[in-house]
């Protein structure tokens, strides 16, 4: 009951920003992500024990325990003690925001980048459980693709890595876009680099014992963060990165059609690297995901880009079905056996949907 209950209101989430994008204008689409933006930000900042974190962010708040956390974050706690939901809703409206501006402003199709954007792994689902990393996901995504792919201001893009710190310590994987960006890895070192994962099982990196970072104040508590990480096995599993690997593979097989392309491109190899780099620490779901997630979230941009690749006579039916994929892959991440708690019946962190309101 309750996982019908879950199916149901997500679908009536997407049901309704479809039907919002049908009766707009094209030349007025911009007004969808804007409409996105408002619906998801709510859906996300007013739900109430939603995602793995929810319970431990509100009791951190209400209790006061949050020198654990980073610094914009810890300060945003301690405005939301007298109304902890604000803390939710700052972040998921940062989230969704950034996500939505990006998506209208260099997205070729923004109702299906809205679509992978709630659907996909790793992506809207994953944010409501990882709130700090997606919020700094969200960030790098707006700028590396507005201070260096459009702008070529590499100093401003720096700075938003700098800043993202702050708010999650997993920020300065970000910095790996300059080396992307300026190096333009074609078809041959997108191949290269998702061989060389296969190869990662025989690599052991340990990023446990780096207390030595603490003597610096900025990196204060980061080795105690990186050691919870290490040893806790929360993430997602091998095979939602089998996603992430089929876009890479689609991307490569077929590079000669999108090489004329050079947003498909790059955003092609932000996934191989991402896929990379979840094989790398596979030995801990937690770093796994934390880290590869940085890259994966450019799949929003890549997916609309190879409907290119279809003849424009079927390329309505296999947008189609790209849909439908992708309301699969919701539905799968929805079947999930992720909660711990004792709901008798209830399976996923991600229902039955409540708001704060209802239990006020």
């Amino acid at each position: 009951m309750y996982f019908v209950e879950g199916v149901f209101i997500y679908l009536i989430l997407i049901f309704t920003i479809a039907l919002y994008s049908k009766v707009t204008k094209h030349s007025e689409q911009h007004n969808v992500c804007m409409f996105a933006f408002i619906v998801l930000s709510l859906f996300a900042g007013l739900s109430y024990d939603i995602g793995w974190d929810y319970l431990a962010y509100r009791d951190a708040i209400v209790y006061g325990d949050i020198e654990r956390f980073e610094y914009f974050e810890r300060v945003l706690m301690q405005w939301s003690q007298n109304m902890p939901q604000l803390f939710f809703l700052v972040n998921h409206t940062l989230i969704v925001g950034l996500t939505m501006w990006t998506i209208n402003r260099y997205s070729s199709d923004k109702f299906l980048s809205i679509l992978v954007f709630i659907c996909f792994p790793f992506q809207f689902l994953f944010g409501l459980s990882t709130i700090r990393a997606a919020v700094v996901v969200s960030m790098i995504f707006f700028g590396y693709n507005y201070f260096l792919k459009e702008r070529n201001q590499p100093i401003w893009f720096i700075a938003v890595v700098a800043l993202g710190f702050f708010v999650h310590k997993a920020s300065p994987i970000g910095l790996l876009f300059l080396l992307i960006h300026y190096l333009k890895i074609g078809r041959l070192g997108n191949l290269v680099i998702l061989l060389l994962s296969f190869f990662t099982t025989f690599i052991n990196i340990d990023l446990t014992g780096l207390a030595f970072l603490d003597e610096v104040g900025a990196f204060e508590g980061i080795s105690d963060q990186l050691d919870y990480y290490a040893d806790s096995d929360y993430g997602g599993g091998t095979m939602i990165h089998y996603c992430f690997f089929a876009l890479s593979l689609i991307g490569i097989l077929f590079y000669k059609r999108i090489a004329n392309n050079k947003n498909a491109t790059i955003y092609l190899t932000m996934i191989t690297v991402g896929y990379f780099i979840s094989m790398l620490f596979q030995g801990s779901a937690t770093f796994s995901s934390r880290f590869s997630r940085i890259f994966y979230i450019f799949c929003i941009l890549l997916i609309p880009e190879y409907l290119s690749l279809f003849p424009k006579n079927i390329r309505k039916i296999s947008r189609g079905i790209v849909i439908c994929i992708l309301i699969a892959l919701l539905l799968y991440q929805l079947s999930i056996n992720n909660y711990t708690g004792y709901t008798p019946d209830r399976v996923s962190t991600y229902w039955p949907y409540r708001t704060v309101f209802q239990v006020i």
